[in-house]
């Protein structure tokens, strides 16, 4: 077992009043590689949002294990508006925001954005329009957005969900690399069970307002994913 980093305790979250996910328990350890998973609609988004600091809890503790804990967070694709004729290079910049404030004052940090890009395989694209790339580019270049702050939590909102089965694999090459070899923990969401089942070691699970975590042994028995997915028996 790694260091804990990050613990939700009775932590309530929802939207403008109504809950969707109460009393989530929740432990985060260092080097952990969690697959979230569940039913579409069960709140999967809503966690990782709450986990990377842009949804408040309505009620509940947070605890910050690590002070000063950085967390990348790679949303969903199509959430991402591509009318701005936006480059990659701009794009990556974007992950230091945070840390350096606006885009005039970033632009000492293009190395770091350039690195990124190196690092999930884009080197020489920095000056094409995002909207331009491929599925597969796309998604690298929002990885490379969370990584030019040198996370040590790593969120990723279905990443792999419109590639194809060669550049999903690759994606989760690269993801397993990351944590295994440069220890970044990794939370990822996808509905794609099987995959996240061969990579991951811990699953988290969601469905009638309900998480549950634990090991892949224990989260993927026949009669969990009966209860969470209406799975016949041996259904993975």
């Amino acid at each position: 077992m790694g260091k804990p980093l990050l613990e939700f305790k009775d932590v309530y979250l929802g939207y403008r009043g109504e809950v969707i996910l109460p009393s989530v328990n929740l432990l985060i350890e260092e080097g952990d590689f969690l697959g979230v998973v569940g039913p579409n609609g069960a709140g999967k988004t809503t966690l990782l949002r709450a986990i990377a600091g842009v949804l408040k809890p309505m009620r509940g503790q947070v605890i910050l294990y690590k002070p000063n804990l950085s967390i990348g967070y790679v949303p969903q694709r199509s959430l991402l508006d591509e009318v701005y004729p936006l480059t990659a290079l701009e794009i990556a910049l974007m992950g230091l925001y945070r840390k350096v404030g606006v885009l005039r004052s970033v632009r000492k940090y293009e190395e770091k954005a350039r690195e990124a890009l190196r690092i999930v395989g884009l080197e020489g694209m920095e000056n094409k329009l995002y909207r331009e790339l491929s599925g597969g580019q796309k998604q690298k270049v929002l990885l490379a957005r969370a990584l030019v702050s040198e996370p040590e939590v790593l969120l990723l909102d279905e990443p792999i969900t419109d590639l194809d089965v060669a550049s999903q694999k690759a994606m989760m090459d690269f993801l397993s690399n990351l944590n295994n070899e440069k220890g970044i923990t990794i939370l990822l969401v996808s509905h794609l069970l099987d995959v996240v089942a061969e990579r991951a070691n811990k699953i988290v699970m969601l469905g009638d307002g309900r998480v549950v975590s634990g090991t892949k042994e224990e989260m993927l028995s026949p009669e969990r994913l009966k209860e969470f997915f209406g799975l016949p028996i041996g259904g993975v």
